[in-house]
């Protein structure tokens, strides 16, 4: 490449840069884009732009004014004026212009310029206009500044936060919020931050200058004005408008100030057919200004902020599509006179974040028309307090969810209601209101005063709460007050309806049939109103409805109530709504498994053998059906298969049936048991148990002969007592039967049969010689001590629950006692197979009748019959008897009671009455199985009760 061609090649790289940077920013790029010959530019960054140049000379991007107050002062008749990106900070005045074409101010394609009006000197971080002031409390004093100050002026943090302002230097040292005051007099400005860490010096203030608002439209006329998409911001006012017609403001961002925009009329003045749509105004609410400190309490000035706010204003205005929020009131509209504010128009706008009323429309108003908004995250939904309409008054088609709670006054924290009605000035008066949908935390409406309506008519709307009252003086059918075609819900334990018009007249109703009841109702109101659970999707936020509403049918026209018309839901399988065309076929998992066809293959859902055999098979055979079928035989079924052929027994098969017996086959059917007086002296029969069969017994002892002739014989016999348990206590005195065993005709070792309940507790030291006494020290097994009670001791009894002992293996450690019994009723056997049958002791019916009782003693604790055959056999008894008895023997377990305490002192008082001391007893319970522990409890706890130390 040549030095000549280089050269080239470099010039035009930095023609095509430079003209690509001025492509980007705007310049040189082409007008007819962005003018139509009449077009006006202003922008501030221009090193070109100038103030000092005609309406003309603007009209070239190239040679811009440097401010829109400028251009607004010079503006003339039709044309758009293009605001480029930057921030202008002045008055922005346009006044007493009558263009014969509209004049348009836009920002530039893509651009956001931002217009302001504050005073410089604080725009600056880092500056030195703020010293730091400590006495009260902790503040800022700025130094004079040369703007004129205004007690109405405010302050703004660059994040929006809005500072309260007072009109009292005492009043503003004694707040505990971000807070500003003005020495107007001095031109000085003092801040106080709730967060002290805060530097004014470090941080840029916006504090409007002493005027009107950012921008002020006054006297406007002709073909009007329009702005539209500027931002404008942190002044007292945002857009000012008075005095004028077909001004329109479209699409702007309004952010901050006391009132986003103003719209105001009165005092000779007028205000027309202005359009204020499609912005965004947004608040900087202070959260933490209580209700009443916004109203002027607490030596704070009044600093009832409000999206849009309109003042006497006249006829043709509209207020719709904007976006509104974090305002103390959405839309404030205050006409003081009869006649004006005539066809104002509300429409369609979002209102959220409100910290009282959304809309507000007060005093007067002619053929208003409020319809199609959305307010939620509201304190109050439309008030009308009050409000005195002439002309067709409609409020239509608007959802309203109050569920904004706020701080009123100190704690107290309060929800408000959907439409508040009436108030001391007057009441609400001559308005239509249908086909809204409301839901409120606290009510849906709110008579503020009694007689707080009349010309009043309510239809087609869905009222709801969540709280326990839904409406609250809701006006007589006398004050041509009327409610009909309205679906009302509250909760179950909240009450519906309450008071008509006067308190002193106020009855509450919890159903809505009740109140129809009501010799109050005049019969007319609510003939076709529900009360149901609407149905809502959202309760507060989304009013659209769920498929199946009740809200859908009721109207005065037969289509729904309510903001919001029902519609045909989209059909989605999957959304657990079975609708439209689905059906188990298409869409089981809303509409479920269809219901089974028999013969379609599968056994499912309620088919069975028996209702759909084709898909389930046969059913196995039933016994009773009558049909004998499958593996049924007259064995397994007679009942269908008919009785089974005789079969003739024979002895010896195993089975005893027939005419088989223990008589004539004791192979099948066992040994018989012993009858006394059957001929045959056998089983356990003896001369002492059956003379009949057996024959009298020999004497048993010696004999001896003398000269004196004749012989003498003596028999020797041995006491044996046994005894039944002792009773109840009848009187204080509890008996018990006692028989001895051996019929001697002797009393000289009969056990007492009479005990007091509360015995007297004496240790015995000497034993009568006859009877065995374990004396201290005794070296007999533990197992002897615990056998004694069948005969003279009383049993062990079981540990109560409280103190129970774990035992590894009950059937091991319960042995010894099962042992003793057996071989005792061994003994008890064998004395009955030798013992005579006498009168004394005839009263024994059946000879096996406590040998019975033990095996089911034992069965019951665990031994099988195995074992107790075993044992009765090794100790004498007959094998063929003890079969007999243990097969004959059906033993059904039951639950065993626990003693209590004073069985377990009766246990020890009986053995002490037998010469047993304390010390052998608990030596025996240890040795028997029992916990130490528990027996050393057992022990000390007797000890206690009866005093015999601790």
């Amino acid at each position: 490449m040549t030095k000549s061609q280089s050269i080239c090649t470099y010039i035009m790289f930095f023609a095509a840069l430079v003209l690509s940077m001025a492509s980007v920013h705007g310049y040189d790029s082409d007008p007819a884009k962005v003018a139509d010959g009449k077009a006006v530019f202003v922008d501030m960054n221009n090193p070109e732009c100038s103030d000092n140049i005609d309406w003309t000379t603007a009209k070239n991007p190239a040679k811009p004014f440097c401010s829109v107050s400028k251009a607004m002062a010079v503006a003339e008749s039709g044309g758009t004026i293009y605001i480029r990106a930057g921030t202008y900070n002045s008055w922005h005045t346009l006044n007493g212009i009558n263009p014969s074409s509209q004049i348009t101010f836009i920002n530039y394609p893509n651009e956001k310029p931002v217009l302001i009006n504050s005073i410089s000197d604080f725009l600056k971080a880092g500056n030195s206009m703020w010293q730091k002031k400590t006495d009260a409390a902790t503040y800022w004093v700025s130094n004079p500044v040369s703007d004129e100050l205004s007690t109405s002026g405010t302050v703004h943090l660059s994040d929006g936060t809005l500072f309260a302002t007072y009109s009292s230097l005492t009043d503003f040292k004694g707040s505990r919020q971000d807070a500003a005051y003005f020495d107007v007099q001095k031109r000085q400005v003092y801040i106080r931050f709730k967060d002290q860490t805060k530097d004014p010096r470090t941080l840029p203030l916006y504090v409007s200058r002493k005027g009107p608002g950012v921008v002020h439209l006054n006297g406007i006329s002709g073909a009007g004005i329009k702005l539209k998409g500027l931002t404008i911001k942190f002044g007292s006012i945002g857009v000012h408008i008075e005095d004028s017609s077909k001004v329109i403001l479209d699409s702007n961002k309004i952010i901050g100030g006391i009132v986003g925009v103003w719209l105001q009329g009165g005092d000779g003045k007028t205000l027309t057919s202005c359009e204020i749509k499609h912005n965004e105004i947004a608040g900087a609410f202070n959260k933490d200004w209580r209700w009443m400190d916004i109203k002027g309490g607490r030596g704070m000035d009044p600093m009832e902020t409000a999206g849009i706010r309109t003042r006497e204003i006249d006829a043709g205005n509209k207020i719709y599509s904007n976006r509104i929020y974090k305002w103390f009131d959405g839309i404030s509209d205050h006409t003081g006179k009869s006649g004006k504010a005539d066809k104002l128009e509300i429409y369609k706008n979002t209102i959220t974040d409100i910290y009282d009323d959304a809309l507000e429309t007060e005093n007067f108003q002619t053929n208003q028309k409020i319809y199609d908004n959305i307010m939620t995250d509201v304190f109050v939904g439309i008030s009308l307090a009050p409000a005195k309409c002439s002309g067709d008054c409609q409020i239509y088609n608007n959802q309203i969810g109050a569920t904004k709670t706020i701080a009123w006054d100190g704690s107290d924290i309060l929800s408000g209601e959907c439409f508040k009605v009436g108030d001391e000035a007057g009441p609400a008066e001559n308005w239509r209101i249908h086909h809204n949908s409301c839901h409120a935390d606290r009510h849906a409406i709110l008579g503020n005063v009694e007689k707080s309506q009349k010309y009043m008519k309510w239809t087609d709307n869905i009222f709801s709460t969540k709280s326990s009252l839904l409406i609250l003086r809701s006006g007589l059918s006398s004050s041509t007050v009327f409610y009909d075609n309205n679906l009302y819900y509250a909760p179950e334990e909240g009450i519906l309806l309450k008071c008509w018009n006067e308190d002193s007249n106020c009855q509450a109703f919890s159903t809505l049939s009740d109140a129809l009841k009501s010799s109050l109702w005049d019969g007319k109101w609510d003939k076709s109103s529900k009360q149901a659970n609407p149905m809502w999707k959202n309760p507060g936020s989304d009013f659209s409805l769920h498929f199946g509403s009740p809200a859908c049918n009721m109207s005065s026209t037969g289509s729904y109530v309510g903001a919001i018309p029902c519609s045909t839901p989209t059909v989605v399988c999957g959304d657990d709504t079975c609708n439209g065309k689905e059906n188990c076929t298409t869409c089981s998992k809303d509409c479920g498994v269809c219901a089974p066809v028999c013969g379609d293959g599968t056994c499912n859902g309620k088919e069975n053998c028996t209702t759909c055999s084709k898909d389930c098979g046969v059913c196995a055979p039933v016994c009773g059906d009558g049909t004998c079928n499958g593996k049924e035989n007259c064995t397994t079924c007679s009942k269908d298969c008919g009785t089974c052929p005789v079969k003739v027994p024979v002895c010896g098969d195993g089975a005893c049936n027939g005419n088989e017996n223990c008589t004539t086959c004791s192979k099948d059917c066992g040994v018989c048991a012993p009858v006394c007086g059957d001929g045959s002296c056998n089983g356990i029969e003896s001369c002492s148990t059956c003379e009949a069969d057996c024959g009298r017994c020999k004497n048993r002892g010696g004999s001896g002969g003398g000269s004196s002739g004749g012989s003498s014989s003596q028999t020797s016999c041995t006491e044996r007592w046994e005894c039944t348990d002792w009773g109840e206590c009848i009187f204080e005195i509890k008996t018990r039967s006692c028989l001895d065993l051996n019929s001697c005709g002797t009393e000289n070792k009969k056990p007492s049969e009479e005990m007091d309940c509360i015995p007297e507790v004496s240790l015995i030291d000497d034993a009568p010689a006859e009877e065995e006494v374990l004396s201290p020290g005794s070296s007999a097994e533990p197992e002897l001590l615990h056998s004694v009670p069948s005969a003279s001791i009383v049993e062990t009894p079981f540990l109560p629950d409280e103190i129970s002992v774990a035992k590894e293996d009950e059937k091991e450690s319960g042995s010894a006692f099962w042992v003793l019994s057996l071989l005792a009723l061994a003994g008890i056997g064998a004395f009955l197979y030798y013992k005579p049958i006498t009168a004394a002791n005839a009263v024994i019916k059946d000879p096996y009748l406590d040998l019975k009782h033990l095996i089911n003693l034992a069965r019951q604790n665990g031994y099988d019959d195995r074992y107790i055959k075993d044992f009765l056999s090794r100790h004498g008894l007959d094998d063929a008897v003890v079969k007999s008895l243990v097969t004959e023997i059906s033993v059904v377990n039951k639950e065993k009671k626990h003693p209590s305490m004073s069985e377990w002192h009766g246990y020890f008082i009986e053995n002490l009455k037998l010469g047993v001391s304390i010390e052998e007893i608990e030596k025996h319970l240890v040795a028997y199985g029992y916990d130490e522990e528990v027996v050393t409890y057992l022990v000390r706890d007797f000890k206690v009760t009866y005093g015999l130390g601790g």
